[in-house]
């Protein structure tokens, strides 16, 4: 899990059956919130067993029904054959869309067969492409804006260059969730800093009249008190459509890969003469 949020690529965590699975059910279920790719690999029981249990050592009723409850999805194979395959649906999962974490269940008879199995390449997955109408309104509201802020979560782990561009251009003020914490230097004259709970936070976002939502579902889990007021209006930068509408109600809505978007929106965007506001705005919400 760890290792997936700082290099931005799947992890792989191989574990025994039983409580051992069950003990990386919590690791699971947090990797699944927080939109960690982490592929689960465990063995299970064989695929012979009987269907009423004869007491096996880590006999569950239904072990990949278990993990299925916490993850994406949880695959038994049920050939040697199979895997290559399992495992190359398993990356494309965790490659498309919202990043989650995805169990592969080898049943126990199967570690001792041998067959031939061909590998299977990897599928090519382009980044999810914002839709320019979307775009084009987005900038306009920009544009426009005196008072613009940018929200931005662990969504947006992989658009920091296009991040910090954005902030620049439109002189924003960048706060980011728990999750989002290093993806905008804290050192940068723009940087609030990681919280969206803080009192001074929530005046920050009731003071703008544009706020950047990236990558972030401005759950309760971040605000803690409550949604945001805002005012102002919103867009929402998010690769998940369901998201993109989830806790508040985006003006514009672009549904896109962060880097992406940040990158194509900030062509659309005329330079600014001046940040000095939004670095008075940002020393004062810090």
């Amino acid at each position: 899990d760890g290792w997936a949020r700082a290099s931005g690529r799947p992890g792989v965590c191989v574990t025994t059956t039983g409580p051992a699975l069950l003990n990386a059910a919590t690791a699971a279920a947090q990797a699944y919130s927080d939109s960690v790719p982490v592929l689960f690999v465990s063995p299970g029981l064989p695929l012979r067993h009987p269907g009423q249990g004869n007491g096996f050592l880590h006999e569950l009723k239904d072990q990949r029904a278990a993990f299925d409850a916490v993850v994406a999805y949880s695959h038994r194979v049920t050939s040697v054959e199979e895997i290559p395959l399992a495992v190359a649906c398993a990356y494309a999962a965790m490659g498309t869309g919202r990043p989650r974490p995805v169990h592969l269940e080898i049943p126990l008879d199967l570690l001792d067969e041998y067959a031939v199995a061909p590998p299977v390449a990897p599928v090519p997955l382009p980044p999810a492409v914002p839709s320019e109408p979307q775009i084009r309104a987005a900038a306009r509201l920009l544009a426009d804006s005196v008072r613009p802020v940018v929200i931005a979560g662990g969504g947006s782990s992989g658009a920091a260059p296009g991040l910090r561009a954005l902030a620049e251009r439109i002189g924003a003020p960048v706060v980011t969730t728990a999750n989002g914490k290093g993806v905008f230097p804290d050192d940068h004259l723009l940087a609030v800093g990681a919280g969206l709970h803080h009192g001074a936070v929530r005046d920050l976002v009731r003071d703008s009249d544009v706020v950047v939502a990236v990558g972030t579902e401005l759950a309760p889990s971040d605000l803690w008190c409550g949604p945001f007021e805002i005012p102002g209006d919103l867009v929402r930068i998010d690769i998940d459509a369901r998201s993109v509408i989830t806790n508040a109600l985006p003006d514009v809505a672009i549904v896109s890969d962060a880097a992406t978007a940040l990158t194509v929106l900030h062509r659309h965007l005329p330079e600014r003469a001046t940040t000095a506001q939004g670095v008075g705005r940002a020393a004062r919400a810090r």
